[in-house]
């Protein structure tokens, strides 16, 4: 220790180690930890914390100024700069505090001290196509709960159990994998229960989502559990009797539906699950390869291609002598045609192309709200040695949920378009982007993704692994073109009453490609009781060409 005292590091390691309390299983329980049978505890029970390891600017500089959580934007940026003039180094407390955050999130991911916790496989879907899912070295975005199920599951004995409330992401988010295999081959599931936070049975967000998980840790894991998802009354768990919406789940099944994550699947019932297999068994992938594959390759904002990142690429849509955004008004001047869509043709006539956002897109619908952005073609090309794709190419809103009326809106943006990192492009080798588009849109592809998706984002993790039809098949649909639509005409394709033939046309096609019958779609269909009840006109429409499609299915059988 005298030795150690003397190094020239010691004072930094005694800052450092009073500022992070360190604690040490082994040294505060020898006798648990350190026991010659089956060392470590008989339970293991918690809550662990739900939050993500991420320097916040709302919450740093809401200590100063309160009011900085009204912000956003440009105007975050700006309050937070007059902060920085009004009080001597609070800039570099922030940056001080982000550097810690970052280096904790390295030590976490790459420590070695979490090895249930490791990031999910990656994997290239082409030489250009970014990894499935990369994780940069300086993120901090690290989902706390993961580490302490991963040190709960290493903390309790062989033959003991651990008992926990985790958020939705261990049991289908990316980084999670680790500990879903553990579960399965080293641990018997004894309880899960999931849950959404409707009723505000926690104080935070209610689409938030979390599940009550009991596990014996036994070296034979069978893989096979009970499991509810997506329920709302905790009384519930005490409740005896049968529960209907349980479901089976295996190690089989979910090595079938999702070989890479594990993923689990957030079947309401077993009507869910029932129809899942018969969508899914046997069929390619959104992102398979060989036979019948689309030969599908997700394009996001890395390769610099078509789509862009607002903060990276913002000196693609600034004059660069000014930094002041590309406009009509400083690009046409006086001349600036009215209309939206003679707007975007007088633009691209002087090399300038509109950029759509993730708020610009709908089902079959670009342009539902006023552009902010366009990008300048030859900065972009003098940035990246390229040209930005022009050609017809498939988007999909990056940011949804699978709470909300549609989880997978896409569109096909035109040649001359580019769009922001809250879009993700698709390219295809084997099916047109347009009759791609018809099934992402469809409430068949929906409904398999939503059971996937608990999060907010559709990432690649999620879509990819979606069962879809052979492409041979897919290019024979009916398709529905994508249309500008300014918000002044249009904001959802619902609107448009004169397209509800086509949209139905669309979906029963699908529908049929993915081998169901009339009253599995009408099942499908009421899983999505936000949209139902939003869109109470066309949702009509479709119930009654069901009863139609039924009625032949009858005469037919």
């Amino acid at each position: 220790m005298a030795a150690a005292r003397a190094r020239p590091w010691w004072n930094a390691f005694e800052r450092v180690r009073a500022r992070e309390r360190f604690f040490h299983w082994e040294l505060e329980f020898p006798e648990v930890m350190l026991r010659a049978e089956r060392p470590g505890f008989d339970v293991v029970l918690g809550n662990p914390p739900w939050d993500k390891v991420l320097p916040s600017k709302k919450e740093f500089y809401a200590e100063v100024d309160p009011l900085v959580i009204v912000f956003k934007g440009n105007e975050l940026d700006h309050r937070i700069r007059r902060l920085h003039r009004e009080h001597v180094g609070l800039e570099q407390r922030f940056e001080a505090e982000r550097e810690r955050t970052t280096t904790f999130a390295r030590l976490l991911r790459k420590g070695g001290d979490f090895p249930l916790a490791r990031p999910s496989i990656e994997e290239d879907h082409g030489d250009d196509a970014p990894r499935q899912r990369r994780r940069s070295d300086h993120s901090a975005h690290e989902e706390l709960s993961k580490y302490f199920v991963d040190r709960s599951l290493r903390l309790a004995r062989e033959g003991g159990a651990i008992g926990l409330v985790v958020p939705s992401v261990v049991y289908n988010g990316d980084g999670c994998v680790g500990i879903r295999q553990h579960l399965l081959n080293q641990a018997n599931i004894r309880a899960f229960y999931a849950f959404e936070n409707r009723r505000r049975i926690f104080p935070i967000d209610s689409r938030y989502k979390f599940a009550n998980l009991a596990a014996q840790l036994q070296a034979d894991g069978s893989g096979a559990f009970d499991a509810a998802f997506m329920r709302h009354d905790v009384t519930e768990l005490e409740a005896d009797g049968p529960k209907p919406w349980r479901v089976r789940i295996t190690r089989d099944e979910l090595e079938q539906l999702s070989p890479e994550t594990l993923a689990f699947l957030e079947y309401r019932g077993p009507r869910d699950q029932e129809i899942v297999r018969r969508m899914s068994v046997g069929r390619m992938t959104f992102g398979g390869k060989g036979n019948g594959a689309w030969g599908t390759r997700l394009i996001s904002w890395r390769q610099h291609e078509i789509v862009f990142n607002a903060s990276e690429d913002r000196d693609l849509f600034t004059a660069p002598s000014t930094s002041r955004l590309h406009t009509p008004a400083s690009v046409l001047g006086a001349d600036s045609p009215a209309d939206p869509a003679d707007l975007v043709e007088a633009m691209r006539a002087e090399g300038y192309w509109p950029v759509y956002e993730g708020k610009h897109v709908e089902q079959y619908l670009v342009g539902v709200k006023p552009i902010r952005w366009w990008l300048s073609v030859p900065q972009a090309e003098a940035k990246y040695g390229r040209p930005p794709r022009n050609a017809p190419t498939l988007v999909f809103r990056e940011t949804a949920s699978n709470t909300n009326q549609r989880t997978c809106i896409a569109a096909v943006l035109p040649a001359g378009a580019a769009a922001s990192h809250t879009c993700t492009a698709a390219d295809f080798e084997g099916v047109d982007p347009e009759a791609a588009l018809i099934v992402l849109n469809s409430f068949c592809f929906d409904f398999l993704l939503r059971l996937r998706s608990a999060a907010t984002h559709v990432s690649f993790t999620y879509i990819l692994p979606v069962a879809v039809p052979p492409a041979a098949v897919v290019n024979t649909l009916p398709r529905i073109p994508t249309r500008f639509a300014p918000s002044a005409v249009i904001t959802h394709v619902s609107e448009d009453q004169e397209s509800w033939p086509a949209l139905w046309a669309a979906d029963r096609a699908v529908a049929e490609a993915y081998g169901l019958r009339p009253e599995d779609f009408v099942h499908i269909l009421d899983t999505f009781p936000v949209w139902l009840r939003k869109r109470p006109g066309i949702a009509e429409y479709y119930r009654e060409r069901v009863a139609e499609w039924r009625g032949v299915a009858a005469v037919l059988a």
